[in-house]
């Protein structure tokens, strides 16, 4: 995928656990943006945008990341987007 292109990628979260509790699911996420840097392993995601499918809110909630660096073994999908993402 060429630099600069508006990019949207589906991939499974890490997680962590405490106290025992152990998740039942692994977060299914959605990343929107621009694609700074690929390689063979990852993605760097450039003005990313990304939301939690189940719960339908925005990650991480607290700031807006400037970039993102989603491993490729932890991506389900790929798709290039058109238009403003």
């Amino acid at each position: 995928m060429k630099n600069n292109n508006s990019i949207k990628i589906k991939w499974l979260d890490a997680f962590l656990y405490t106290d025992g509790e152990i998740p039942h699911s692994i977060s299914k996420m959605i990343t929107t943006g621009f694609v700074y840097k690929e390689t063979k392993e990852f993605f760097i995601i450039e003005k990313p945008t990304t939301i939690n499918t189940r719960t339908k809110k925005r990650h991480p909630l607290n700031f807006k990341p400037k970039y993102y660096y989603i491993p490729k073994g932890m991506i389900v999908s790929v798709e290039k987007v058109k238009g403003k993402v």
